[in-house]
């Protein structure tokens, strides 16, 4: 089950999610700056968010500074494969879901040119090469 988590100031932040494993997506999954990234350049723009030098339409930089690439496990946290376009449960709440690739923070064992991806418009699971272009959703450690 996918909650909204609540503020210090106990108000409701409508830029990050529980998701069950006590992990937080932020809201809107795509950074602001050119949407698709190399998976190196994925890397920077969440350490860009981390540092404030990244932004993402509704959230106010220099709250959090453990943003990151998801695991499989948080990916795969989010999918619900009876559904499609995309590929997440009907009550989710996020905001600008594109049915595009996103990338892990894993690079593909054996193959250290390529990374995990997940296709959000119906939850496949594979590899692209690292040099490919896919889109960033970033996580964090929940409270």
């Amino acid at each position: 089950m996918i909650q909204i988590i609540d503020s210090p100031d106990n108000q409701k932040d409508v830029n990050e999610v529980q998701i069950p494993n006590k992990e937080i997506a932020s809201k809107r999954p795509f950074l602001d700056t050119p949407g698709l990234q190399t998976w190196n350049n994925a890397l920077s723009k969440v350490t860009g968010l981390n540092a404030s030098t990244e932004n993402c339409t509704g959230y106010t930089t220099g709250i959090y500074t453990d943003w990151r690439l998801p695991n499989a496990e948080e990916r795969i946290s989010l999918i619900d494969y009876r559904k499609n376009n995309p590929a997440l449960p009907s009550s989710h709440p996020f905001l600008d879901i594109m049915n595009k690739n996103c990338w892990y923070n894993y690079t593909f064992t054996g193959l250290t040119n390529e990374a995990w991806i997940v296709n959000l418009g119906r939850g496949d699971l594979g590899t692209g090469g690292k040099a490919g272009m896919s889109y960033v959703w970033s996580v964090r450690v929940g409270q």
